[in-house]
């Protein structure tokens, strides 16, 4: 049976539709994406009518997709694009009234659960030790989950993403020395309400920016290491021009939010001594997908 999960993430709104057989084997067989940006349209807490209009025109379109194609099951969710915002409760009723549309509010911890979910199900045996750091790196928000002996011990939301950071922060389109500084302050910050400092040798990295720094620094095998996500962010202060060529050749739409979702990174691979990353196309969406078809809500 097709089935298809739409993900309205901060930056990105995201239609995956999969083939799931009787014996709940999956297969991702259609992906539309969208860049929409919706936390550059929240102001004073409240996603603007611009913002609205945005999301409505994506959904409509999302759902004209899945409509001519007859998928006969769409789950619609939301995580701290929605989440985070003062107007969540209009905003989810509006679209409801409008296109009849059911959005899932995520909650701050069952984001981060379903990402470790995820990978614990789907990761192949790519995740070999019992305990590590899973990492979710959005446009609005991040997550860090720590397991130990399998069991999760720590489970944050931190309001800071690539593209909130971005809009908060920078006026350009690549940050200046002084606005790396005090996203880099605004980071510490938000980290500094993790009271765990352990030292870890797995870190998963889920979300645009980590599955970016590989491609950027030419690693086939979707790991990075700390020292050359370090020379990265050095050419941000000192080879510009050439960063921004090497950023629109890979990932063109990622051209503002870059800079800031890799001193996010750099800050979490920090503070808990990790030295190489490796990143996966796993998701929240795809464990919000095997709660489903599992008979969770």
């Amino acid at each position: 049976m097709y089935t298809g999960i739409v993900d309205i993430g901060s930056n990105t709104i995201r239609l995956i539709i999969y083939n799931i057989d009787k014996s709940k084997n999956i297969e991702k067989v259609f992906s539309y994406k969208e860049t929409a940006g919706l936390a550059g349209y929240v102001e004073e807490g409240t996603l603007n009518s611009h913002g609205i209009a945005i999301l409505n025109r994506t959904l409509t379109q999302i759902k004209k997709i899945t409509d001519d194609l007859s998928i006969p099951k769409v789950w619609y969710f939301a995580t701290a694009s929605l989440r985070n915002i003062s107007n969540t409760d209009k905003v989810i009723s509006d679209i409801y009234k409008n296109l009849g549309i059911n959005i899932d509010l995520i909650s701050n911890e069952d984001e981060g659960y379903l990402s470790y979910y995820a990978m614990k199900m789907l990761l192949n045996g790519k995740l070999n030790s019992e305990n590590g750091i899973i990492a979710d790196i959005g446009g609005g928000s991040s997550e860090i989950v720590i397991f130990k002996n399998n069991k999760i011990v720590e489970n944050t939301s931190l309001p800071i993403g690539s593209l909130n950071l971005y809009s908060n922060y920078v006026k350009g389109i690549l940050p200046l020395k002084k606005e790396i500084k005090a996203i880099k302050a605004e980071i510490n910050r938000q980290l500094s309400v993790i009271k765990n400092k352990d030292a870890f040798t797995d870190l998963i990295g889920v979300g645009g920016t980590f599955r970016l720094i590989p491609d950027l620094v030419g690693n086939q095998n979707k790991e990075f290491s700390i020292e050359q996500l370090d020379n990265l962010i050095d050419c941000s202060k000192t080879d510009r021009n050439d960063l921004a060529n090497l950023i629109l050749k890979v990932k063109p739409e990622r051209i503002h939010t870059a800079i800031p979702g890799m001193l996010i990174a750099r800050a979490i691979m920090k503070k808990w001594k990790i030295s190489d990353v490796l990143t996966d196309r796993i998701s929240v969406r795809d464990g919000y997908l095997l709660r489903k078809i599992n008979g969770g809500k």
